[in-house]
């Protein structure tokens, strides 16, 4: 009989979550939290399973981020971005997955997770970037296109869906992105950590600093952003 784990029981509380905001028992405000809650404790079962036995998570930063896709309908909920960093005495582990804001999650291959991990003894460097959001002023420039264009057809929605996109438009142009990257093993790709002003940002990236290596972080602003930072 397979032992069900830490990282099984969450799953199905995940999925009876999703089940009862489909019978209309969780109003969205309510799920959105229960969800959060989950999500983080998911992750962080999925991250110790590949940890050793005696290897403990000293830091954790979480951040949920959204993605508008231009071939979507604007009215439609965005793509979310889940990304969660464990930091040990040893390692950086990062776990990433892009879902729909009622998918359940798995934090494997079933919903396409994807895991990173850099040894700490092999970080040669991190980097202090930032950048405009490209992506959410282009999403919210077509968002004003749509409104100005079928304004007429849109007595009520047109004037709201004016505004966010300016608002959108204003906050990708005026309040940069920044993210942090780590720097590993030679010819590895660097691990991103986005939203590296919040509490637990700024405190793993303090940890990160006094790493052998990876201390004095560079700061600069690049000639193109991320995709995903």
């Amino acid at each position: 009989m397979a032992t069900t784990t830490e990282a099984d029981r969450l799953r199905a509380a995940i999925r009876e979550t999703v089940a009862a905001r489909g019978r209309g028992d969780l109003d969205e405000r309510r799920f959105d939290r229960r969800m959060a809650e989950l999500t983080v404790d998911l992750y962080r079962a999925a991250a110790a399973e590949r940890l050793a036995p005696d290897e403990t998570i000293r830091l954790q930063h979480h951040v949920i981020q959204n993605h508008l896709r231009l071939n979507r309908s604007v009215l439609r909920d965005a793509d979310q971005e889940a990304v969660s960093l464990f930091l040990t005495d040893r390692r950086l582990l990062l776990l990433r997955c892009v879902h729909a804001p009622t998918q359940a999650l798995t934090a494997d291959h079933r919903d396409g997770t994807a895991f990173e991990e850099a040894a700490l003894a092999e970080v040669r460097e991190t980097r202090r970037r930032a950048g405009r959001r490209w992506g959410e002023a282009a999403a919210g420039a077509v968002i004003v296109a749509v409104a100005l264009l079928f304004g007429r057809y849109l007595a009520v929605t047109g004037p709201l869906l004016l505004a966010l996109g300016a608002a959108g438009v204003a906050h990708a142009l005026l309040f940069p992105t920044r993210w942090l990257e780590v720097v590993g093993a030679t010819g590895e790709p660097p691990i991103i950590i986005p939203a590296v002003g919040t509490r637990s940002g700024r405190a793993l990236a303090r940890a990160l600093a006094e790493v052998p290596g990876g201390s004095s972080p560079s700061r600069a602003m690049p000639a193109g952003t991320p995709e995903t930072p």
